[in-house]
């Protein structure tokens, strides 16, 4: 599982970033911590049984694919196991969608990974952060942190998008879009 974002703090608890902040909720639940991975990630083991590696890429969101492949590459992951959990304009803010395959979007991240594995065929945890207001510019919205209102649901949100992926990995996609996408 790899968590899109962009590095530093300026960028942290940015919507932008809630992918990164997943893996790290996840990582942070399960008492694990992240371990940098040569020059291109850092990963944290968060399951045995089955093995399951959540990731983060050091690089900005938009060059992220080929970090990306870099550490499917390093754990043997093909890409029909990994998933990529990241920002949705498109949806509502706290929506969660799962997928597999489809197009980018617009959104230049999943176009880098799809660019680096010369695949879409990857699992998507797409997860709303909302339209910017008004006439506010997409890309200053998706660079600003959560307003006060949105802050106080993140961590209900983060432990959401676990539970999400988890059921992807325990029941599969179909089962778990029956149970996230009714919500």
């Amino acid at each position: 599982m790899v968590g899109l974002g962009n590095p530093g703090k300026d960028y942290a608890q940015t919507r932008h970033n809630i992918g990164q902040m997943v893996v790290e909720h996840w990582a942070s639940q399960s008492n694990s911590r992240f371990s940098r991975l040569k020059s291109f990630g850092s990963v944290a083991k968060v399951s045995t049984d089955p093995a399951i590696f959540v990731a983060h890429t050091t690089g900005y969101m938009n060059v992220s694919g080929p970090p990306t492949k870099q550490i499917a590459g390093y754990y043997g992951v093909p890409v029909s196991q990994l998933a990529i959990i990241h920002d949705d304009l498109d949806l509502p803010f706290g929506t969660i969608r799962l997928k597999c395959g489809g197009g980018h979007g617009g959104h230049n991240g999943i176009k880098s990974v799809q660019g680096a594995f010369s695949s879409p065929d990857f699992f998507r945890v797409r997860i709303g952060i909302g339209r910017p207001p008004g006439q506010m510019d997409a890309a200053k919205y998706v660079l600003d942190r959560f307003d006060k209102d949105q802050r106080k649901d993140i961590p209900f949100l983060l432990d959401r998008s676990v539970d999400a992926v988890q059921a992807i990995i325990s029941d599969g996609l179909t089962a778990a879009q029956q149970r996230y996408h009714a919500q």
